[in-house]
């Protein structure tokens, strides 16, 4: 026996009473297409009143909601990528993250023995190559400026191209030590005027790239710092008096340290943090 479908046993309509007790029936404001037994009047369930026939709904999908959703869907994932890879506070530039990008590391020897650069993933680290040579010179540690302010740590992760650049300090020769006018170069900075047996000794200047103790007087322990100046008379190496200057050429401290023992080696001094 044929299965009698739901489209044979029933009947739609919508109400069209638009005046039941002085206002329209709840059914005609809604528009609900009500389904009736065709063995039935087709009748409103509330007013009572013959309803307009309808085709049948439709039993497609509801594509409009369907539709919004995905739509939704979508704004909320882009949304979320934007959030993750524009706004990330690493990332300022707006640019999306190149886990397999790939850098150049070069190395400015200054004049010292050519150092091969090196290619570098995004994020991983440099090696540090053996040191280079220079005549006269001693080789001190590469740095990320030529400035030799920033001294660049190799545990550092690489996210761009960058240039290193190798710090020299000056050396004499142990057999012939300099004595008369002339320079020398220490870790800390750069001495003019008059050596003896290749040290300090007279009238001279010392300027300074970086902070270390130069005195220390009664309780008073003296710092010079990059940029300053101290000038005056030098004995055996060390100050014997003078004054130290700072970058804008003002006084800073009058150094007295006298003909007495070196309480400080220049060539042990290093650089302070």
């Amino acid at each position: 026996m044929a299965k009698v479908s739901e489209r044979d046993r029933y009947e739609y309509g919508i109400c069209i009473n638009r005046d039941m007790d002085g206002k329209p029936c709840p059914k005609y404001v809604c528009k609900e297409v009500q389904k009736i037994r065709k063995s039935q009047d087709l009748i409103c369930d509330v007013c009572k009143e013959p309803l307009r026939k309808v085709p049948p709904p439709s039993s497609s999908p509801a594509w409009g909601i369907i539709i919004g959703i995905a739509v939704a869907a979508i704004i909320v994932v882009g949304l979320g990528a934007y959030m993750l890879f524009f706004k990330d506070s690493n990332n300022e530039n707006g640019k999306l993250p190149q886990p397999d990008a790939v850098y150049t590391v070069s190395f400015n020897s200054d004049g010292g023995s050519e150092v091969a650069s090196q290619t570098v993933k995004n994020g991983e680290k440099a090696t540090k190559p053996a040191n280079p040579t220079k005549r006269d010179h001693d080789f001190d540690e590469w740095f990320s400026d030529s400035e030799f302010t920033n001294q660049w740590n190799f545990e550092t992760e690489v996210t761009r191209n960058i240039t290193l650049y190798a710090k020299w300090n000056q050396k004499l020769e142990d057999d012939k030590p300099l004595t008369g006018k002339g320079t020398k170069i220490y870790s800390f900075g750069k001495y003019d005027g008059d050596l003896v047996n290749g040290r300090p000794h007279g009238q001279g200047t010392m300027s300074y790239t970086c902070k270390v103790q130069i005195a220390k007087m009664a309780r008073t322990t003296y710092y010079a710092v990059r940029g300053d100046i101290l000038q005056g008379v030098w004995y055996n190496g060390d100050i014997e008096h003078g004054d130290l200057r700072g970058s804008d050429n003002q006084q800073k401290a009058n150094i007295r340290n006298g003909r007495r023992p070196s309480l400080y080696n220049l060539a042990d001094d290093k650089c302070e943090p």
